[in-house]
């Protein structure tokens, strides 16, 4: 028997109960905001007080912080900001949050993306920022494909790319003297054109390049959305490595549990 969906009232108390709550509760409460808010607005506003309560948590910071970039609400543009900037938080949700200004096209963000670009020590944070930052400059125009994914990504494939074009697509990806953002155009074509030989250059990449644990990490994350078998995989081979970044393992890992459950 389905279990029937949480109500508004039922996901804010379990979102504001915050740290020392059970942790599963609210992830689950997490995803099922977008559908039962009253509003984006009404979202937003939740996830917002939500996500400093969770500070047993980086993985319930991290999703939230994705989370509220899907919203596509500008009223989550200032905590997204503070996070981004604050050098206490753990890198993992400061580039979520990074990624969520980028999926909110929020153009007003720029001086914070450039100023943590140029004094991170991080590469993982400039990696991001540096995406953000070209993905601000191309205004999103019509979808490039008629395919099933619906999430806002940090990069636009190839329109109308076919079997044709998953050779060009796999160089792309795999060229490391290339910008991220050109790369990112290269994963995302393989991603909506689909087939074994997408996923095959995706799998690759994600065991052997060595250039970008931010590529890494979106690389498994579209792995995930794919729900195929050899995806499958290769989300456990890097989940299984110690030597990966966290933010690889943890989206590795993620991936792995939503391919699964997509494949059914």
């Amino acid at each position: 028997m389905a279990l029937s969906a949480p109500s508004w009232e039922e996901l804010q108390e379990v979102l504001l109960a915050g740290a020392g709550s059970p942790l599963v509760p609210r992830y689950r409460a997490l995803f099922s905001v977008k559908t039962q808010a009253p509003s984006g607005e009404a979202a937003a506003r939740l996830l917002g007080e939500a996500l400093p309560l969770q500070k047993d948590s980086v993985l319930l910071r991290h999703e939230a912080a994705y989370v509220l970039g899907q919203l596509g609400n500008a009223s989550a543009l200032p905590l997204l900001q503070q996070i981004l900037l604050d050098e206490s938080e753990d890198e993992i949700v400061r580039h979520e949050a990074v990624e969520a200004v980028a999926a909110l096209n929020a153009g007003e963000a720029e001086r914070a993306l450039a100023f943590l670009q140029a004094n991170t020590g991080s590469e993982s944070l400039r990696h991001t920022c540096e995406l953000a930052r070209a993905g601000l400059e191309h205004a999103p125009g019509a979808p490039v494909c008629a395919c099933q994914y619906t999430s806002k990504d940090p990069a636009e494939g190839l329109a109308d790319a076919g079997g044709k074009d998953i050779p060009w697509a796999a160089q792309q990806l795999a060229d490391a003297e290339l910008p991220l953002y050109e790369r990112y155009r290269g994963m995302f074509t393989l991603r909506n054109v689909g087939g074994r030989d997408a996923v095959r250059a995706l799998a690759e990449m994600l065991l052997s390049d060595r250039s970008s644990a931010v590529l890494r990490h979106e690389v498994a994350f579209v792995l995930g959305q794919m729900a195929d078998d050899m995806a499958t995989q290769a989300l456990v081979d890097a989940l299984a490595c110690e030597e990966e970044h966290g933010m690889v393992r943890h989206e590795a890992g993620r991936g792995k549990t939503d391919g699964a459950r997509m494949a059914r």
